[in-house]
């Protein structure tokens, strides 16, 4: 496989000496080089190829896992393992005979590699039996139809899997992953979709090189642009290529693309039209007129938007700006109910409001001011809004529209919530970085309603406001395909004011019209015709294969879902990629690594992401921290978590570190407590404080050990003192409430150190 930077083994290097070189003996050094990504954009479509570069750099054998993102709407047709030059196809199997296959080859000496799909964004690689020397390239391929933002043409290639904000009450069983966060009664498989997280200055942080082509014939030149990453673009005959101008980044972000379509009112819906077999399959781009009707009957909107700590910052105040903009646009007889939601929720006003009376209300107008703490605690919100508008809106048409980062594991219980309200159009728009997609788009193709994706460099509050003109009622209702075709997904949804809609078909006759009809919001009779294209991609079928496994998936229907799956070779959350080489056997391994993910850029400004975290029954515990970190193997990464540098001035904690001593229990509570308060309030110098204070603990054992220890204890539920006061039942904290909240635990910190004794020369 091709890649531009194989990385090769270090030659020489100056020897570290003393502790130094103990710690650096037992460093696992971590093996993923480099993420490589190919794109190639013809029309609406894209493939992508994604290239993950493992060098295992240590003296032992290795099992390595490793999560990493994929878009929630991919068609995931191919995985490849190189090992040493040596290319082996991965098949897909059912879910649970993949991994039985992976245990027994593993187990017979064998390289294995084994990739799974936690959600439809979440995969993880289990690479099994990594040799010293071993140079291991994973490429999976898939297939993506292009997305839409405001008219604006989107690639979005994940990079980083983003942080998820896990509800509920930790489970005492094992849990089924060795992430973070313990499995909870709401989310039973958290510890597999919580990685453990390294800064972007680790010194193994991999490297990210995205590349890819798009038909200059289709692309505006001049509108092309990425809010996400510096880019280059050259042209090469009708094609643009693009690839990265800065060479050092690392995988801390989605990377996104947009531009213009040339000629934008000539393009006319189009199908992608592919035989395969006596079949014929249709992917057809249904293109909605851009124009919503000048009158409409009122609509209720209901906003929910997400002010949890994880909106700090830039996402937070241009969702508020959002707010109050696409409030601006709506028809003078519409009505609209907001609802800010985090650890709990909380309504502007008693019912839904008149635009007028928003707008007018001075408080409305300064809505940015209340800020961004706690948790985002969806599910609860939205059974909220659900009943207000069971209450106030039952004879009339009602939207929702959901601003939010979606950071959250509880998908399915979400989903699930809705599934009774079907005629509540949700309409989704999601801002981050490294934005959880699969929620967002499931909700809004489960309840008829759109997706879009923004990065929070986008300019937001233009493209809420332009959408906010279109999502009143739909334009085209009561779609219909011509008899001989067969749907891959149960209906077709209504689709509004300039969407654009994909939907997968197919048909045993040879050469059948293609035609849909439909009708305008004002009951006229609407034909649909398209421009035929050939699918040189295979995407016709991949794309009935996926929706109808999605389907299958919904209804119920396991087996046929399963089947559809080899049958394709396309990855779902019921199968597996399996491959193994069987070239030669190796030394079995016993020590086992979680690659850590890079957190997402920005995450470190997040403010207090949920009070109830900081609590002793946070779920994150003890156990999570040794699977993460086996004992005796990983020093370097273990002082990474517990943000303390383990090189200063610590012997008896690197001592235990390196030796593979268990830390006291307390010891090591304390430190994940009170680097994890710290951390999310956004105290300044923090992690300098921490670690004074924790080099002073370590200086003694015995009775005077214990001491320290109970003084650190005290000083920590002064902390949480502090923040319990500033909870007040049913009420949102205030920015000035935060910020003080932060100077006071900055205060404390510094108050403590400032008050131990000097170290004596």
């Amino acid at each position: 496989m091709k890649t531009s930077r194989i990385p090769v083994m270090p030659q020489s290097a100056p020897k570290p000496f003393g502790l130094f070189a103990i710690i650096e003996s037992k460093r696992v050094v971590l093996p993923l080089k480099g993420v490589e990504c190919d794109f190639s954009v013809l029309a609406s479509l894209v493939e992508v190829s994604m290239t993950q570069i493992f060098r295992q750099e240590n003296e032992k054998p290795l099992n390595c896992e490793y999560l990493f993102p994929l878009p929630a709407d991919a068609s995931v047709y191919s995985c490849e393992a190189d090992i040493n030059g040596r290319t082996i196809r991965a098949q897909v199997r059912e879910r649970e005979e993949a991994r039985k296959i992976a245990a027994e080859k593993q187990a017979a000496g064998f390289r294995t590699a084994l990739v799974e799909a936690e959600r439809e964004n979440l995969f993880t690689l289990s690479l099994g039996n990594v040799q010293p020397g071993d140079l291991v390239i994973i490429q999976v391929k898939y297939f993506q139809t292009i997305r839409s933002l405001a008219g604006q043409p989107s690639l979005e290639i994940p990079l980083c899997p983003g942080i998820r904000y896990i509800p509920g009450r930790p489970l005492l069983r094992s849990n089924k992953g060795k992430g973070v966060v313990d499995d909870s009664d709401q989310v039973p498989d958290a510890s597999r979709i919580t990685p453990v997280r390294i800064d972007a200055e680790h010194p193994d942080a991999a490297y990210i090189d995205v590349r890819g082509t798009l038909d200059g014939r289709f692309v505006n030149e001049q509108a092309l642009a990425s809010p996400s990453h510096p880019i280059v673009v050259q042209k090469a005959g009708e094609d643009l290529r693009v690839s990265l101008s800065d060479k050092g980044d690392v995988p801390d972000r989605d990377f996104v693309l947009r531009w213009s379509e040339r000629n934008v009112k000539a393009v006319a819906s189009r199908a992608w039209i592919q035989a395969k077999g006596n079949e014929t399959y249709a992917l057809l781009e249904i293109r909605a007129p851009e124009d919503a009707p000048a009158e409409r009957a009122p609509v209720d909107f209901y906003f929910l938007v997400d002010r949890s700590g994880s909106m700090r910052g830039e996402k937070w105040n241009k969702a508020a700006e959002a707010l109050q903009s696409c409030m601006g646009v709506l028809g003078p007889d519409d009505r609209a109910m907001v609802t800010f939601f985090e650890s709990s929720c909380q309504d502007f006003a008693e019912r839904p409001l008149s635009v007028r009376d928003l707008l007018e209300d001075g408080q409305f107008q300064r809505v940015k001011q209340l800020g961004t703490a706690g948790g985002t605690e969806l599910a609860p919100a939205l059974r909220h809004v659900l009943d207000e508008a069971a209450k106030y809106s039952r004879d009339r048409c009602k939207n929702l529209i959901l601003i939010t980062d979606a950071q959250i594991g509880n998908e399915s219980a979400i989903l699930e919530l809705m599934k009774e309200s079907r005629d509540f159009p949700v309409h989704c728009f999601g801002i981050d970085v490294a934005l959880n997609d699969s929620l967002l788009l499931a909700l809004s193709h489960q309840q008829g309603g759109t997706f879009h994706s923004l990065h929070p460099s986008d300019d937001i509050e233009r493209a809420v406001t332009s959408l906010g003109k279109t999502l009143g009622q739909p334009v085209l209702l009561d779609l219909k395909v011509p008899e001989g075709w067969e749907l891959a997904e149960a209906a077709i949804p209504n689709l509004y004011a300039g969407q654009i809609h994909y939907l997968s078909a197919r048909s045993s006759a040879r050469s059948p019209a293609l035609e849909l009809t439909a009708r305008t919001g004002a009951a006229e009779p609407v034909t649909i015709r398209f421009e035929t294209q050939t699918a040189a991609t295979g995407a016709a079928y991949l794309h009935w294969s996926r929706a109808r496994m999605r389907r299958l998936m919904a209804e119920g229907k396991d087996g046929a879902a399963v089947a559809l799956s080899v049958e394709s070779n396309l990855v779902c959350p019921l199968t597996a990629f399996i491959a193994w080489d069987e070239s030669e056997k190796v030394p079995i391994a016993t020590q086992d690594l979680v690659q850590p993910s890079l957190e997402p850029a920005g995450a470190a400004d997040y403010q207090i992401g949920s009070l109830r975290s900081m609590a002793p029954s946070a779920p994150r515990s003890l156990a999570s921290f040794s699977r993460a970190f086996p004992r005796g193997q990983d020093a370097g990464l273990f002082r990474e978590f517990l943000q303390v540098d383990a090189s200063l001035a610590m012997p008896t904690l690197c001592e235990k570190i390196v030796s593979g001593e268990a830390i006291a229990p307390d010891e090591l509570d304390l430190k994940r407590e009170l680097s994890e308060i710290c951390h999310q309030a956004g105290v300044s110098e923090w992690r300098r404080l921490v670690k004074v204070i924790f080099d002073w603990l370590a200086e003694v054992s015995g009775a005077d050990r214990r001491q320290r220890v109970e003084a650190v204890s005290r000083l920590l539920e002064e902390i949480k003192a502090r923040v319990a006061r500033t909870e007040r039942s049913g009420a949102a904290r205030t920015q000035r409430e935060i910020d003080e909240l932060r100077d006071q635990i900055h205060e404390l910190l510094k108050k403590f150190v400032d008050g131990l004794p000097a170290k004596k020369s």
